[in-house]
């Protein structure tokens, strides 16, 4: 999936009504919840999507080798992320979302060559069983 199709996803995604997902970012900008708390729901909501974010052995170096468009569109949201940490709640809560979906959709990418990777060692496995079952 290129990025242009990232982008077209997100869009069709945000038509059908993908605000009902972030209701935090609407109410908390409609609030305007005191800076200091600002900062610390910011830092806790980046490091609760980050740590729902699975990543699978090997994906960033098959991502920057097969797919350095998915890599890059990633590594540019999450900059976008950084860069707008300062800014609205809303636009903090977009870039946060938009870099949680592209990661997840790079991921969705990657698993079918972990599988087929994974199917290979294990069949090299059982090659090498049977080896040592034979002698």
């Amino acid at each position: 999936m290129t990025s242009e199709e990232i982008t077209q996803s997100l869009a069709i995604f945000r038509a059908i009504g993908a605000a009902k997902t972030k209701p935090a970012a609407i109410a908390n900008e409609r609030t305007a919840i005191p800076r200091r708390d600002e900062t610390a729901y910011r830092k806790a909501r980046a490091l609760a999507v980050l740590n729902s974010l699975e990543d699978l052995p090997g994906m960033s170096a098959w991502l920057q080798r097969e797919r350095p468009d998915i890599w890059e569109r990633c590594v540019h949201l999450l900059h976008e992320v950084d860069s707008v940490w300062d800014g609205s709640m809303l636009d903090f809560e977009e870039q946060l979302w938009a870099f949680e979906v592209a990661f997840r959709e790079a991921r969705e990418l990657y698993r079918p060559h972990l599988q087929k990777a994974t199917q290979g060692v294990l069949e090299g496995l059982q090659a090498a069983d049977g080896k040592r079952a034979r002698q």
